[in-house]
């Protein structure tokens, strides 16, 4: 029992120590000095990013010009909902954290509204969580989550069923979709925690912002949202407490 416990000590010493300054060590500090870290730049991450955005300015050019078919903007909008919806529901509050429970079948849609969306696997989400849907991802859909499912795919449904052009169904029905994905989530770690109020503490730094509730689509139950927010209570096809019934 002892050596378990110092077990679990170690691993958790592991997982905070420090990163050690390298060559491409990004160095931060917070400007109220509560915090000193040093940030490694991941380049591979960070190119992604620009060939998205670039693909992205393409598809809006394109759409803007009138030569994108209506079909191949409502697909991508579709299925940029269903990411949100996923990341929002599945990937934050379900195995991140553990708001409410699901059955296998509605864990594994989540799971696959997730890979469509390009925002890696949940396991990069829920770090260390052993779910076996989260770990079945983790394991056989990696590989080809962003080569085959979140980019692939949808610009092949979209070539051959709406009889799109190769560049918009690439550009809109990918490079779009998921720099409008992308960006809707982030909202979280950037515009909650500038704009915003601090119903409970003052001094922290996320908020509850309205349009950012509104942007990830986030649905929660009426007792369970912030009374800042009750008023924006949507109400969907799928209605969260179907999600959380579990909960008391």
């Amino acid at each position: 029992m002892q050596s378990h416990e110092q077990g679990n000590r170690d691993r958790s010493d592991s997982l905070v120590k420090p990163v050690e300054p390298k060559s491409t060590v990004l160095k931060a500090s917070m400007e109220n000095g509560e915090a000193n870290r040093n940030l490694e730049i991941n380049w591979l991450y960070m190119s992604g990013l620009g060939v998205s955005h670039v693909l992205a300015f393409v598809g809006v050019i394109n759409i803007l010009q009138g030569r994108v078919l209506t079909s191949t903007i409502m697909f991508a909008l579709v299925l940029a909902e269903l990411g949100c919806l996923e990341i929002t529901i599945g990937a934050h509050r379900l195995w991140s954290h553990r708001s409410f429970k699901a059955n296998l079948k509605l864990k594994v849609l989540l799971m696959a509204c997730q890979t469509l969306s390009g925002q890696d696997t949940v396991w990069n989400w829920a770090i260390w969580h052993r779910d076996p849907v989260v770990m079945w991802q983790k394991r056989y859909i990696r590989p080809l989550e962003d080569v085959i499912v979140a980019y692939v795919m949808p610009e092949v449904f979209v070539w051959l069923c709406f009889n799109e052009s190769l560049v918009n169904a690439f550009c809109v029905g990918t490079g779009l979709r998921v720099t409008h994905v992308m960006h809707r989530v982030f909202l979280i770690n950037s515009a909650a925690h500038m704009w915003g109020v601090r119903p409970y503490d003052k001094k922290i730094y996320p908020t509850e912002n309205k349009l950012v509730s509104l942007a990830i689509c986030e649905l929660l139950p009426r007792k369970r949202l912030s009374p800042e927010l009750k008023e924006l209570e949507i109400k969907f096809f799928m209605k969260a407490r179907h999600l959380d019934k579990n909960i008391p």
